[in-house]
């Protein structure tokens, strides 16, 4: 009798384990990181489901989530979530089934659609850790380039707590949440400040209390925490992606567009015609990268070295604001929309192509653009050490920074890589186009460094700098992503928003607003001059900089013989 007792209480113990166990069980696959309870389960179509586990009734509470992808809140039993399970396995099955039957009535009919083709493998697309800030009129031209020329098929969009439109309904339109277009194959998911940024209450009173201060400690304050926040968002992006399984990885913005240089240096020999034929080839850039990837020594990505290519960088062209003229205007109407002239929407393509800064925009600034751009395949040894921590044998926490994500790693890796591969990438004459676009592309956001970095008086600067130099390599692209979708029609519907504002943004009103007015990381009292833009400086500007890069580099160079003593 005590025995049966005994096992009976043991069995009353074990059920109340495992039911405590199933309550703090959650599973995220949006983002695994944050801490609170009820995680956040991404769903293909973009919507956001919290799922709440209830283990006091059978009954279950639903809130039916809309089209726009707006949160949705499900509370039910653990008979019900098993019985749901089972229902979302059926439906996996029926959906590959219903695949295979529309892969091959698109064969019987002859259909243009290129079908991804989905693997255990990832190795055979890119993924994407992008910032996201008011940017609809920029974000489905972004999407579609390098859907077409890397084969993007898996994004985080970090949104802006400071955003006043959202991009849910294109990241819905992509995920083909109206099941539309199911062989698009594209994931898209979004992502808050407050759920990958651990101090994010922290940094927001911070930021409050700055605003009670002077517009240059706000300033400066607001800018601090823009790039803080896009470090750390590189950081847990990429934990993410690869707990994922994934490899080549972007971290680019939705103004810079990776192509082919039409030289060989700014104003040196023409290589256009090279550089035009490799833009029309489809996910030309992902198969290069894998291609080299083949050609590296043995043991290159899987042990411990630097002569590899694990971390790309990039190098930078800023393409100012001059438009093509009425009669280059004509001619790309015609040329967008004459190829594809048997479907309904092929003049919508065409209207649509003005709207693209890949397309409108050909006048280059002279030299290169600031820092370069990276791209890193996670796949290999050095970047997932890297993430963990432990980079180089090391235990410590790597240095994360906005051009070069995996600074350590990348910088290394220039100096360290093998003669052959480093031959290899410098013939492709790889460009990241850097466009800064109209006045109203420029302003519409209320970016962080508004006032500071970011000004009136420094797009204008920018707008009209050019010595006539230009590039049109990256036109092709459009013909080559109409193809790849199966036409007009599917390319309008991915591109409907592009290069469009709100009805009600006046551009001009924006003026006063973006007016200059501090100096990024002075301080009070100090000289708040507007530094012009490189290459536009008179000669007592130049004086003057060079004269203050001078004392700096005495002031640096007396405190480390202070320090040595």
């Amino acid at each position: 009798m005590k025995t049966y007792v005994g096992v009976k209480i043991t069995f009353v113990f074990v059920v109340i384990f495992c039911v405590a166990s199933t309550v703090r069980f959650s599973m995220r696959i949006g983002n695994p990181y944050a801490a609170e309870f009820g995680e956040t389960i991404a769903e293909g179509g973009g919507a956001v489901r919290h799922y709440t586990i209830n283990i006091n009734s059978n009954s279950s509470k639903n809130n039916s989530n809309n089209s726009n992808g707006t949160t949705t809140t499900t509370t039910t039993s653990l008979q019900q979530i098993k019985e749901n399970i089972k229902k979302e396995k059926q439906k996996e099955n029926d959906d590959e089934e219903q695949e295979q039957e529309g892969e091959e009535s698109n064969e019987q009919t002859n259909a243009t659609f290129l079908f991804d083709t989905n693997t255990s493998s990832d190795n055979n697309s890119f993924s994407a850790c992008i910032m996201w800030m008011d940017d609809n009129h920029r974000l489905e031209e972004w999407l579609a380039y390098h859907y077409y020329v890397m084969k993007l098929r898996y994004v985080v969009i970090a949104v802006d707590q400071k955003s006043i439109t959202s991009p849910q309904h294109i990241v819905d339109r992509w995920n083909d949440y109206e099941k539309k277009y199911s062989n698009l194959n594209m994931t898209i998911i979004t992502w808050k400040d407050s759920e990958y940024i651990s101090d994010y209450r922290v940094r927001m009173k911070e930021i409050d209390e700055a605003e009670s201060m002077s517009i240059l400690e706000h300033g400066n304050e607001k800018t601090r925490y823009h790039r803080y926040r896009q470090h750390e968002f590189y950081r847990m992006c990429s934990t993410h992606l690869l707990k994922q399984n994934k490899t080549w990885v972007s971290y680019h913005d939705t103004d810079e567009f990776v192509t082919f240089a039409h030289s060989k240096k700014p104003n040196s020999t023409d290589i256009t015609e090279d550089g035009i034929k490799k833009m029309k080839q489809p996910y030309y850039f992902l198969d290069l990268l894998n291609d080299i990837k083949k050609r590296l020594p043995p043991g290159t990505s899987t042990h411990l070295n630097d002569t590899g290519l694990s971390c790309l960088s990039i190098q930078r062209r800023r393409y100012c604001s001059n438009e093509l003229n009425e009669e280059e205007t004509k001619q790309l109407l015609l040329s967008s929309s004459s190829s594809s002239s048997l479907d309904s929407n092929s003049n919508n393509v065409g209207i649509i192509s003005q709207n693209l800064d890949t397309m409108r925009y050909k006048y280059l600034t002279p030299g290169y653009d600031g820092q370069q751009k990276a791209f890193i395949d996670l796949s290999q040894h050095n970047p997932r050490a890297y993430i963990h921590n432990q980079y180089k044998g090391k235990h410590q926490k790597r240095k994360w920074e906005t051009h070069r994500p995996m600074l350590d790693l990348c910088k290394r890796e220039e100096m360290f890589r093998a003669d052959n591969i480093e031959k290899i990438i410098r013939e492709e004459r790889l460009i990241v186009n850097h466009y800064l676009g109209s006045w109203a592309a420029y302003s519409f956001r209320d970016d962080a460094r508004r006032g500071g970095l970011r000004s009136y008086e420094a797009w204008l600067e920018r707008s009209n700098y050019t010595n006539g130099e230009y590039s049109t390599v990256i036109r092709p692209w459009l013909q080559g992503f109409i193809t790849l979708v199966g036409g007009s029609d599917i390319a309008s519907y991915l591109l409907q928003d592009a290069g469009k504002f709100p009805k009600t943004f006046n551009g001009t009103e924006r003026i006063n607003d973006y007016e200059y007015k501090y100096k990024l990381n002075s301080r009070p009292g100090q000289d708040q001059t507007r530094s012009r833009t490189s290459g536009l400086e008179t000669k007592e500007e130049l004086e003057k900089e060079r004269k203050a890069k001078m004392k700096r580099k005495y002031n640096k160079s007396k405190k480390a013989k202070k320090k040595a003593s």
